[in-house]
């Protein structure tokens, strides 16, 4: 089945993956880059987890309560936790950011849970409908976009 299920995935897919892949392995390398090329993964990774709560879910105010409480969790988490070392320099209006390899790991994390619901969405659309199944999906998106827009939060702490 899983050979059946890679044979039916659009290529575009791939193409993706491999573009997250890259863009989550330079995340692992300390870079100096302006602030709002910064900012576009934790933007992005906000958007398209709001697409998959609003397109997925036939409930979509328990998913969407539940996806931004656990974003507000988590995003204190991160805060608290500051999981990379931010350097805004004020004569070139760039900052420095230290390598990690957590945003490889919340981008494939996101990735393998996007794509896993699609493959759901088709072979079994009914668990889907599960308030168990809504809670979980809802609140593993709302810990990697919490994580994510801690950073992006570190980021703007750091021009001020």
């Amino acid at each position: 089945m899983l050979i059946a299920i890679i044979k039916n995935t659009p290529s575009w897919v791939f193409i993706l993956f491999t573009i997250l892949l890259w863009v989550g392995f330079k995340q692992s390398k300390t870079r100096t880059v302006k602030i709002t090329v910064s900012l576009i993964l934790p933007i992005a990774m906000l958007i398209l987890s709001l697409h998959t709560i609003l397109t997925i879910f036939s409930d979509v105010f328990i998913s969407l309560s539940l996806w931004i409480a656990t974003i507000c969790v988590a995003c204190y988490i991160g805060l608290i936790c500051n999981f990379s070392t931010v350097k805004y320099n004020k004569i070139d209006k760039h900052i420095e950011i230290s390598g990690s390899w957590l945003p490889l790991i919340l981008i494939m994390l996101l990735f393998f849970t996007k794509y896993t619901l699609g493959v759901l969405n088709v072979l079994q659309p009914d668990i889907i409908t599960e308030p168990s199944f809504i809670i979980l999906i809802s609140c593993l998106l709302g810990l990697f976009n919490g994580l994510f827009t801690s950073r992006g939060l570190v980021i703007l702490k750091s021009i001020k």
